[in-house]
């Protein structure tokens, strides 16, 4: 469930990107779109950020949510094929 984030992220940049050449004219639609998603995340991450304490990093959530898209599936992987030792 949790590999549902990055996949949703990869899509929607995707199909973003997709309209953005292939229809010119729902171009409107599709920044709409975008702003909203942003909006929402910045809504919900922000305030998230905002309990940590972490309010420099809240500029960079455009940022860090491109860079989650590729994060996440990479350490999935790695903890397919590499576990790591309990501690005792």
């Amino acid at each position: 469930l949790a590999g549902l984030f990055p996949l949703s992220a990869i899509v929607f940049y995707a199909a973003l990107i997709a309209v953005f050449i292939a229809a010119p004219a729902h171009r409107l639609v599709a920044a709409a779109l975008f702003l909203i998603r942003l909006a929402l995340q910045f809504a919900i991450t922000g305030s998230c950020m905002k309990k940590l304490r972490e309010h420099d990093l809240i500029p960079w959530l455009p940022v860090l949510d491109f860079y989650m898209m590729f994060i996440y599936p990479t350490l999935a992987l790695s903890n397919l094929f590499f576990r790591s030792r309990r501690w005792k």
